[in-house]
């Protein structure tokens, strides 16, 4: 897919993914029960570091990786929390009024990626003791 949207892609055009991040800390706590789980919608998982190498191999240059970040509310992620343990104290601490007025910024273990398609294919050249980019 990557390598395809290169092919469509003009020179210097940006590219912009979303994806999940297998190296967050939600999924190094809960496993197999990771919510990014979805094997009809990815069909690959990432770590910033494999998503890097892939779009430069596909030949986009100045990537930039970063991790994403949702605004919810305290209730949603009580309740939500509520589905995988202590179901009922979490649901009582959900039902408190005005804790759904308590918004919290907290990465879900996604990450943005931005990368510039290349103007031309990157060649590597030895020359004069180093290495050059052509």
């Amino acid at each position: 897919v990557i390598q395809r949207a290169a092919q469509l892609m003009r020179p210097h055009a940006t590219l912009f993914l979303v994806t999940p991040d297998v190296t967050g800390p939600f999924r190094r706590v809960l496993g197999d029960r990771w919510y990014h789980f979805k094997h009809r919608e990815h069909l690959c998982y990432f770590s910033p570091r494999a998503i890097r190498k892939l779009l430069s191999e596909c030949g986009f240059a100045h990537v930039e990786v970063r991790r994403a970040y949702h605004t919810l509310s305290l209730d949603y992620i009580l309740r939500r929390a509520a589905t995988m343990f202590f179901a009922q104290l979490f649901r009582r601490l959900a039902s408190i009024p005005l804790i759904n007025r308590i918004r919290l910024r907290i990465p879900l273990d996604e990450i943005e990626i931005v990368a510039c398609k290349a103007a031309a294919p990157l060649k590597l050249v030895e020359g004069c003791g180093r290495t050059t980019v052509e």
